[in-house]
Parts: structure tokens; C-alpha cells; sequence
């Protein structure tokens, strides 16, 4: 893509300058100072005109960013979040709970609840996206998930031709997924033990994990990372500060930024409106309590801020005026998620996280083992039967919090319990600091199952509000009883009390989604969705809107049975090449 000549006024920012917070304000110091990444909030600011504009960077937009750049365009990525390295990442309950963004804007976790809605989302907000608190799993759906008649016709060619495999094939090779190759933590020996006890079980294997388990340098040869080798300490998915999680931090971004990408961190984009031959974005930037608004033009604006964030942002475009499909907001999935808890078991599995510092036996890392109930496994003939089952790890920043309610719980339930039951949760009760690493929750399990639904959920959106997901009967979906079957006969066989989400049993909450899908689905035509197989958007005339794209797990038309990073990945790289090609 050939560069922009000179520059017109507009579109610059109202004011040039910010108090800026260091995590918005470029290169930081520090043992992981190579990982920094971002470029000052002002350069954005005093900018009137690019050629790429990206929102978001998640893996959608990184792998967007890394291509465009390379192929020679300017990019410009704007995250709404702050640059988080290792050792920013909350460890105590008083630091995870103040990284929210309902408490600020530009703080890590999106744990969003809205009020009258049917399912609450939670997702990550920095540099790298949902990548910085994510499990880091790279799982690819069976070859039945790609042939559904949800996918444009393009996709399902892609995927019977062959084609498609290798846009996966290029997403790992730079993400580089391992298996776990040592002595199974406690907690994975006792998955991998059921599994094998169960005469239809699933087959058991390790988690591929963006983790590293050995120090090694990543990303471009021109902005290398020096990843460190992982402690085992449980506590991924509220961020990894040991340096051996490859978020985005550690691969695609670097090689954006080598390319000359630039990435700014503290700005949101409010919405997208058409100027004649190019796009005008607007946004907000934050520094310190201060906020300013500006605008910025360019040839192709590539969304990319999440499921919940990019149909957000293609809401409050199309209230402006932009003329979109009636299919936005609609097709969400929860991935057939659910989550499950086999509370105080007849053995221990030490699920809680430690601080890397202070890890005396290994706990592993947040998600490790997977039963495999896809297949020939699947419990029957239904794409609703079949699922993966996971075993999780409590952070370490909930552990004392968690122990104390589920006992708390528990307690009121103690005619149900053994003595030993009894023993270890008085255990927890009197812990000092929360939870005894030998009490009930010491030796309990948490499960988590990707699956699939209908994708029966809509976002609903309301002028100055969030959207919401609307999707009343989603607890009544048929991979609810089939997961939640599964999950019941392990802890029955571990002895433990079965609680369906220890969300909802202790706070009355509603199913959390922590990989949600659609809302600016893919189809062939905008009669069944916004954007089609590159992810362009479609206007109301029957054609796209040249330069605008969606590009992240928004555009996913159905749930996968797989975790979904990969696969978002995966349709980037295919969008991205075309882009380049001058076909999309």
C-alpha cells in the first residue's frame, strides 16, 4: 500500500497535550522495558491523516497491524487500555479489584453486568487485548465446526480446499503454542486419573499454550523479547508477571512495531463516520483523570476491539448515520462456556495460585489439561453433545476470598458433609490470610467447558448506554445438561459438592462469558450478517463499504467447541493477505 502525501488539518485533536500516566506515554524502564511498545499519546494528537487505522489490539488487531505494516501501509493502532508488562499485574484482592474499568476507564479488567441484561462478559483492556488475561490456549474447532452453513460460502471453501489450514498454520508459527512436557501438577494428575477411571471418557492431553517453559528471545529480530521460562505459579488470567505468557506483547505487536506501526495506548474510539473518500475516526483520549476528544482520517479503518467492544463501536457509528446491516448485535455465542466447581474433594490439588516468588510445589498454569468430548468421544450425534473439559487454576489474588465464601457456603450445608469435609473447611474459615493449603478449597476443582449453543444472544443498544446481551432462555440451551452432566460425575467421583458457578452461588450472578462471539457476524450477504468473509462491512445497498473492516471474534458467526484466539488469528491473516493483494 503506497503512503499518503502530505497531510491535511483535519481531523487534529482540540488540545496537544496531555498530564500523561508513563503507561500511555511511550518506551518504559525496567527490567521488561523491552517490551514496551507504545508511542506518546501527543504524536496521535497533533496527527490529521493516516493510511491504517486499527481499534484495538487484541489478535485481531495485532495480527492486522504486523501484516499492514510489513506490507509497507502507516498504521496507527489505538487501545482504550494502559501498557500492562510483568510486574504491573495485580496479586492481592485490593489490587485486582482496583483494576477494573468500572473504576477507571483505563484499567485492565472489563468485567461488565449490566443491569436487565442475560449474560455478563469479562475481557482484558491494555496493549495485547484480552491476551494479557486470557489462559493463552491456541485450540483449533473440529473440521464439522468449519463446514456449518453459518460460515460464508468463501470460508467453508477455504476449509474443504485446504487453504484455510494454513492461515492457522501461520498464526501459531508466530504465537508458538507448547505442550507441558514435565511431571503433571496436582491438579492435572487428578484430572488426567478421572478421565481415565470413566468407561466413555473423553482423551485426555495437555493444553497447546502461548506460555513459554524455557527462557527464549520472541518477536521481530528488530524488536526481540526476552521471555522468561514459566514458574507454574496459577496466575495467567489475571496476568502473567514472570514474563512467559506470549501475549501480544511478545510477538505480532513487536513485529508492528518493527514495521513502523505506531501504538498508542489511553484512547478509545467513540465512533466512524464516512468523509467523502476516507473515514473519520473519532475518539477519546485519557491521561491521569484527563480526557480529551479529536479525530483522525484514513484510507481503511480495521476494527478490531472485541466482541462486545467492536459491536459497540459499530452501534454508535450506525446511530450517527452510518448505514449498516439490520444483523448487527445479533448471532452472539457464548462458546458453549460454562463454568463448574467440585468444592472440597476427597484429595488434594493444589488449584490456587501462589506469587511466582513463593511457588514451593507447582501449581500450573491457569488452564492445562483437556478431556476431549469431540469426535468419537462426543456424548452423541449433536454438535450440542460435544465439548471440551478443562481444569482451572484460582488465582492467587481471589484464593483467600474464594476460600472464605465457598466455606462460608458451605457451612450452611454441613448435615451434607463428612468429618474430614468439615475439617478442611473450618480449615479455611480460620486461615488467616483467606485460604489453608490444606483446607476444602486446597482440594477442590474448578472446571471450565467450551462447547457449543445456537448463538441465540443479541446485543441491544441504547443511546448513551453499553449494549447488552439479551438472550433470555440461554441457561435452557442443550449443552448446558450435557456439560453440566459430566462436570456432576467427576465430583461425584472425587466426593466433592457439585456447584454450577461459583459466581452465581455466591454473588446471585448470571452466566460469565469470558470468550464471547458474534455481534458483527460473517455471512455471504448483509441479509444474514455485517460483514463478509474478509470482514468488510456491509453497507445497505448490497455492497461493502470500501476501507471499513471488522476483524476479531465479533465477526464469528457461531460458538467453535475450541477456544477461539486461534481462530481469530487465523481469519485475520486471511483477511490481511488479501488487503495487501488488493482483493478485499
Amino acid at each position: 500500500m503506497a503512503s499518503l502525501g502530505m497531510f491535511g488539518l483535519l481531523g487534529s485533536a482540540c488540545r496537544s497535550h496531555l498530564s500523561l500516566d508513563p503507561r500511555v506515554s511511550g518506551r518504559r524502564t525496567g527490567a521488561f522495558a523491552d517490551w514496551s511498545l507504545i508511542t506518546p499519546q501527543d504524536e496521535l494528537l497533533t496527527t490529521a491523516r493516516t493510511e491504517v487505522v486499527i481499534v484495538g489490539s487484541g489478535y485481531g488487531g495485532a495480527v492486522s497491524a504486523a501484516r499492514l505494516a510489513a506490507g509497507g501501509a502507516k498504521v496507527m493502532v489505538l487501545e482504550r487500555g494502559l501498557e500492562w508488562l510483568p510486574g504491573d499485574f495485580p496479586e492481592t484482592m485490593y489490587q485486582l479489584s482496583s483494576a477494573t474499568r468500572q473504576r477507571d476507564p483505563l484499567e485492565l479488567f472489563d468485567l461488565y453486568t449490566p443491569m436487565g441484561g442475560d449474560l455478563d462478559i469479562i475481557a482484558g483492556s491494555g496493549i495485547g487485548g484480552t491476551s494479557l488475561i486470557n489462559a493463552a490456549i491456541s485450540t483449533r474447532p473440529p473440521d464439522i465446526v468449519l463446514e456449518q452453513p453459518q460460515w460464508p460460502a468463501a470460508i467453508r471453501a477455504a476449509h474443504a480446499d485446504g487453504s484455510l489450514a494454513r492461515y492457522y498454520d501461520r498464526a501459531a508459527a508466530v504465537l508458538q503454542p507448547n505442550q507441558f512436557a514435565g511431571e503433571d501438577p496436582a491438579k492435572v494428575a487428578m484430572h488426567r486419573a478421572l478421565a481415565a477411571t470413566i468407561a466413555d471418557g473423553g482423551e485426555f492431553q495437555y493444553l497447546p499454550l502461548n506460555i513459554s517453559y524455557q527462557a527464549a528471545r520472541r518477536g521481530d529480530p528488530q524488536r526481540p523479547v526476552q521471555q522468561h521460562a514459566c514458574a507454574l505459579c496459577g496466575n495467567c488470567t489475571t496476568g502473567c508477571n514472570v514474563g512467559a505468557k506470549s501475549t501480544l506483547q511478545a510477538n505480532y505487536l513487536p513485529m508492528a512495531r518493527a514495521k513502523g506501526a505506531s501504538i498508542f495506548a489511553g484512547v478509545e474510539v467513540d465512533r466512524i463516520e464516512r468523509a467523502g473518500a476516507t473515514w473519520r475516526v473519532h475518539y477519546t483520549a485519557r491521561s491521569k483523570g484527563e480526557r480529551i476528544t479529536g479525530a483522525i482520517l484514513a484510507d481503511r479503518v480495521i476494527v478490531a476491539a472485541s466482541s462486545l467492544g467492536s459491536t459497540e463501536v459499530m452501534m454508535r457509528s450506525a446511530a450517527a448515520g452510518l448505514a449498516v446491516s439490520p444483523a448487527l448485535g445479533t448471532r452472539v455465542s457464548t462458546n458453549g462456556d460454562m463454568l463448574g466447581f467440585c468444592y472440597n474433594g476427597d484429595a488434594p490439588t493444589n488449584l490456587v495460585g501462589r506469587r511466582p516468588d513463593r511457588v514451593a510445589e507447582p501449581v500450573g498454569t491457569a488452564l492445562m489439561g483437556v478431556i476431549d468430548y469431540r469426535g468419537v468421544h462426543a456424548h452423541g450425534p449433536r454438535l450440542e453433545d460435544s465439548f471440551l473439559l478443562l481444569e482451572g487454576t484460582i488465582p492467587v489474588a481471589l484464593g483467600g476470598a474464594v476460600a472464605k465464601a465457598l466455606a462460608a457456603y458451605a457451612h450452611g450445608q454441613a448435615r451434607e458433609l463428612t468429618t474430614d469435609q468439615l475439617d478442611r473447611l473450618r480449615l479455611d474459615l480460620d486461615a488467616p490470610d483467606g485460604y489453608h493449603p490444606d483446607g476444602a478449597l486446597a482440594h477442590s476443582t474448578l472446571y471450565l467447558a467450551c462447547g457449543h449453543d445456537d448463538s441465540g444472544g443479541r446485543y441491544v443498544y441504547r443511546a448513551g448506554d453499553r449494549p447488552q446481551i439479551v438472550w433470555p432462555h440461554v441457561g435452557e440451551s442443550p449443552f448446558v445438561p450435557t456439560i453440566e452432566a459430566e462436570m456432576r460425575r467427576y465430583t461425584e467421583r472425587r466426593g466433592g459438592m457439585f456447584f454450577r458457578n461459583p459466581r452465581s452461588v455466591l454473588f446471585g450472578g448470571r452466566l460469565i462469558v469470558p470468550h464471547p462471539l458474534g455481534g458483527c457476524p460473517m455471512a455471504d450477504d448483509a441479509r444474514a450478517g455485517v460483514v463478509d468473509h474478509y470482514g468488510r462491512v456491509f453497507d445497505n445497498a448490497g455492497g461493502v463499504h470500501r476501507g471499513l473492516h471488522v476483524l476479531d471474534g465479533s465477526t464469528i458467526p457461531r460458538s467453535l467447541a475450541a477456544t477461539p484466539l486461534l481462530t481469530i488469528s487465523a481469519l485475520a491473516e486471511r483477511a490481511s493477505e488479501a488487503i495487501l493483494a488488493g482483493n478485499a
